[in-house]
C-alpha cells in the first residue's frame, strides 16, 4: 500500500482584495501545501470610477473622501489602497462616470 501526504490549503471570502489573493498564492509555498482551493466570496464589492479630466487630474471618491492625487505616485497608491480593500478602480471620463450613475444596465455590464 502507498500512501501519498497531502497537505491542502482552503481560503474563502477575499472579496476582491489583491493583497489577500496574493496571500492566498503565497501561502501555498508557506505552508507547503500541494493543493491551494480558493472558496466563495471572491469577487470585489464595488467599482470606485477614477474620473481623468481633460486638464490631465483625476478625481477620486472613496470612503467618503475626495481625492485629487497630484502625481502618478500618488495616484498609484490611492489606486492600490482601493484594490487592496476588494473594490475595483475604474479610469474613465467625467461624462462616462455620470452615465455609469445613471444606466443601471451600463453599471452591471460594467460590473459584469
Amino acid at each position: 500500500m502507498i500512501l501519498l501526504k497531502i497537505r491542502l490549503f482552503f481560503s474563502s471570502d477575499i472579496h476582491g482584495s489583491e493583497i489577500c489573493f496574493k496571500k492566498f498564492i503565497n501561502a501555498g509555498k508557506f505552508y507547503k501545501a500541494n493543493i491551494l482551493i480558493l472558496g466563495g466570496d471572491i469577487t470585489g464589492k464595488a467599482i470606485i470610477p477614477i474620473v481623468k479630466h481633460e486638464n490631465g487630474s483625476f478625481t477620486i471618491k472613496y470612503l467618503g473622501k475626495i481625492f485629487n492625487p497630484s502625481s502618478e505616485e500618488e495616484l498609484n497608491k490611492i489606486a492600490g489602497e482601493i484594490r487592496n480593500s476588494g473594490y475595483y478602480i475604474y479610469l474613465c471620463s467625467l461624462k462616462e462616470k455620470e452615465d455609469l450613475e445613471n444606466d443601471v444596465d451600463k453599471r452591471d455590464k460594467l460590473f459584469s
